[in-house]
């Protein structure tokens, strides 16, 4: 099938500047031809390339690899000092250590302190990007038990001992208190942006004794 166009000059030079802003897949495209054991004069055709790029996407390939001539080698990682200020803070401090009331760290207080303790003015937003850097997530924390009772094993002893030793004509009766929560605690979730959902709460939480036999 033979094509049957022709551009106008100005459609001609927009197509040309569209195709070479993609300049890493021009690289890719003359490697293959490289491959291919093709010309260089069969590649110009086929990519409008110059003799100059051919011989540099050579060059680069056989100094570095696909890695180098796609500009995918991986970058030295730079790591800003104030990142790790703030790093230190976040493992070894905490806001209360700083003065103020609360015992979580924000982003927005962060920047505060950096602005205030190193005078680096930076955005709640860059403080974010840079924990994502070093690899911090904003997550919830994990609940666990509180003080581990020194007795426990020796209680707990005693009581399969006594659940053990039952006789025939008596039970075992545990209770224990539990709250109703008719409050539960409200998430995040996606919602169009200048809107806000709402969900109706039904009141106050209730107090309830449970047994069990």
């Amino acid at each position: 099938m033979v094509g049957n166009l022709r551009l106008s000059a100005k459609e001609r030079k927009t197509c040309l500047a569209t195709y070479r802003r993609a300049n890493r897949a021009r690289r890719a495209l003359i490697l293959l031809l490289l491959d291919q054991g093709r010309s260089y004069r069969e590649i110009r055709a086929a990519t409008l390339a110059s003799p100059t790029m051919i011989r540099a996407v050579k060059k680069d390939w056989e100094a570095g690899g696909t890695s180098r001539v796609l500009g995918t080698e991986e970058q030295p990682f730079v790591v800003a000092w104030w990142l790790i200020v703030v790093v230190r803070w976040l493992l070894h401090k905490t806001p209360q250590d700083f003065g103020f009331f609360r015992t979580r760290w924000s982003c927005a207080l962060l920047a505060l302190l950096l602005w205030e303790q190193e005078g680096i003015r930076i955005s709640p937003e860059t403080v974010r990007r840079g924990m994502r850097q070093m690899e911090f997530a904003w997550r919830r924390h994990r609940p666990v038990v509180g003080p581990h009772d020194p007795e426990y094993d020796a209680k707990l002893g005693k009581i399969r001992h006594l659940i053990s030793s039952l006789a025939a004509d008596e039970t075992v009766v545990f209770q224990d208190e539990v709250d109703v929560h008719l409050n539960p605690k409200i998430g995040a979730c996606w919602m169009p942006r200048g809107e806000q959902a709402e969900v109706i709460t039904p009141g106050n939480n209730e107090k309830r004794h449970l047994a069990v036999t």
